[in-house]
């Protein structure tokens, strides 16, 4: 695919965007890291970012990302405010508790018994906003933090348990 220089279509959105990318903040991470003089911080912990996309019966998407720190979900647009994902299977959920089991070695699916526990709401340090997870039987209803972001939660470990504590309470993961 040959084209010419002329021919291609950068805006400094997309410029922005390709910077703003999981995997460029990784590399940025690493390349901070190793002009210290250390190793890449990928070798040293064992693990790159993994990626899953789940579709419901409606065609809606969810990403599903999943670091050594946290999981988060995303949408594939960023103009998405309000998303609600039906849960007409329950692959997403056993994949967010077995990535959970992975990512936390002492993870333990437990009632919330705090704010801080309660998955109904988190902050993105990034848009210094919240964003809501709710849930009924048939669906996760999403209100990401905001339009600047694909992102629609982000579980720290804590509230990934409680999320699987009330999930287990439904369904047979």
């Amino acid at each position: 695919m040959n084209k010419r220089i002329e021919d291609i279509d950068i805006t400094q959105e997309s410029v922005d965007d390709f910077f703003r990318s999981p995997e460029m903040k990784q590399f940025f991470k690493n390349f901070k890291h190793m002009l210290r003089g250390r190793k890449a911080l990928e070798s040293r912990r064992g693990g790159k970012m993994i990626e899953r996309t789940f579709v419901d019966e409606h065609k809606r998407k969810l990403i599903v990302r999943v670091n050594r720190s946290n999981i988060q979900i995303h949408t594939e647009r960023k103009d998405l405010l309000d998303y609600r994902f039906y849960l007409d299977n329950i692959d997403l959920l056993k994949f967010l508790k077995e990535q959970a089991e992975k990512v936390w070695k002492t993870f333990t699916p437990k009632e919330a018994n705090s704010f801080g526990a309660d998955y109904w709401e988190f902050y993105d340090k990034n848009t210094d906003t919240n964003g809501y997870l709710e849930v009924s039987k048939e669906a996760l209803v999403f209100q990401s933090p905001s339009d600047e972001t694909t992102l629609l939660y982000q579980f720290n470990k804590r509230k990934m348990e409680s999320f699987i504590y009330d999930m287990e309470s439904w369904f047979v993961l």
